[in-house]
């Protein structure tokens, strides 16, 4: 969970919106991340882009148990993702292959079988 306040700032109008969004004021909201995901947490927008502006902003946040069911869904994703990469580096390793497409040490990855 993310809290942020804009108290202070002028001349941007601030929006929190997505379905995670906790609450929400003028200025301040507080929203909350799934495990493993990248997202918005607040959009600002200048009102008047030939006004003074100044942003202002504090941030805290809290770390909890993910929900089970959510982090085993991601993991799921992600090792569907990592069987479409090795599947289609199978497929391109039957025919040529360029040396720059060479996997490298960090793209090596251990799959649990189904």
């Amino acid at each position: 969970e993310f809290t942020l306040d804009f108290s202070g700032s002028s001349n941007y109008a601030i929006t929190f919106s997505g379905p995670r969004v906790i609450s929400h004021s003028a200025t301040a909201g507080a929203v909350t991340v799934g495990p493993y995901l990248r997202e918005p947490l607040a959009r600002l927008k200048i009102d008047d882009r030939y006004a003074d502006a100044l942003l202002s902003y504090t941030m805290s946040w809290r770390v909890g148990e993910p929900d089970a069911k959510a982090v085993e869904a991601e993991r799921e994703k992600e090792g569907e993702r990592l069987r479409a990469i090795i599947e289609a580096a199978v497929a391109r390793q039957k025919g040529t292959m360029d040396v720059r497409e060479a996997p490298h040490a960090s793209d090596k990855v251990r799959l649990s079988p189904r």
